[in-house]
């Protein structure tokens, strides 16, 4: 369990689409935006433990066109994202109070990100079951390995949000903005090829 918690913590601390969009908003926005983000992701974690437990790996490596259709949809949606973040206007850092309503849009982005983020697609549909042991319950063990995973993102990406959001005073230039949104797109590009390359084996 030490060792998987470890494992966990460092994928959370890997750039990626989740932390980096984590780290861009709670900087262009503020930490509250960061953890509203943070607990859509969490949610994504959620939905993949269950899967996971369910025994949707299986599944995949029966099916390979499944698969196949999966990273296709996930690659078109980190696109999209790219697409999105590329036309959205560069406004200054650190701007007025959010709205209910645009926190909601950003914790079902989370969501949806997180069930399309290539690096934790694989790791619950191929590494996670191998820390699964044949001679105990692997639907309790999965759950609980989830959690532990679960547990790991939230403390990674909340500090994450936190510490941007206690910086985000020094970044209001909007060419910075710019360049922030410009590089998070190249991310979510490069992700989205890597998704399509991925394989279970």
């Amino acid at each position: 369990m030490i060792t998987f918690f470890l494992i966990a913590l460092t994928l959370a601390l890997v750039p990626g689409p989740d932390n980096i969009y984590v780290l861009t908003q709670s900087i262009q926005r503020d930490k509250t935006a960061g953890l509203t983000i943070t607990a859509g992701l969490c949610s994504g974690l959620l939905l993949h433990t269950v899967a996971a437990a369910l025994g949707v790996s299986i599944f995949f490596h029966a099916n390979p066109t499944a698969f196949s259709v999966l990273r296709l949809l996930g690659s078109l949606y980190l696109l999209y994202l790219a697409v999105t973040i590329l036309k959205e206007a560069p406004v200054k850092a650190g701007g007025g109070k959010m709205e209910k309503k645009a926190l909601g849009k950003l914790y079902l982005k989370g969501i949806v990100m997180n069930l399309t983020n290539p690096k934790i697609l694989l790791f619950f549909l191929a590494f996670l079951p191998q820390f699964v042991h044949s001679d105990q319950n692997p639907f309790t063990q999965t759950l609980l390995l989830g959690t532990l995973f679960i547990l790991a993102t939230g403390l990674i990406f909340g500090s994450i949000a936190l510490a941007a959001g206690a910086i985000k005073p020094l970044f209001r230039s909007v060419r910075f903005v710019r360049v922030m949104n410009f590089l998070t797109a190249a991310i979510f590009v490069i992700l989205a090829v890597k998704l399509l390359s991925a394989d279970l084996a």
